[in-house]
């Protein structure tokens, strides 16, 4: 019988600089990488806010692509409640 142990990494990463339109570039990603069986639970956190975001991801595929894209899910969400955050402080919004 095999044993079905859980690997868990944190890993620091420093992304390259986003596409023009995202506002200021993304200074560092902290990862948490969990392998469940066949599945790889990829968690990405920004360290300066807190947000995190969670993916799931094949533990077949490049490591580089996988952390490539939890740190871009990572930032559209910021992008997202920063968009969030601008409008609730609008003070011309209806």
């Amino acid at each position: 019988m095999r044993g079905k142990g859980v690997f868990i990494a944190i890993m620091i990463h420093k992304p390259t600089p986003p596409k023009p339109q995202a506002r200021g570039p993304q200074k560092e990603v902290l990862f948490e990488l969990q392998r469940h069986g066949n599945i790889l639970r990829v968690i990405a956190i920004d360290p300066v806010t807190g947000t995190e975001v969670i993916m799931i991801a094949d533990p077949r595929q490049n490591m580089e692509i996988i952390k490539r894209l939890a740190a871009r899910k990572l930032l559209y969400v910021l992008e997202k409640n920063r968009a969030k955050a601008e409008q609730k402080n609008d003070p011309n919004r209806f």
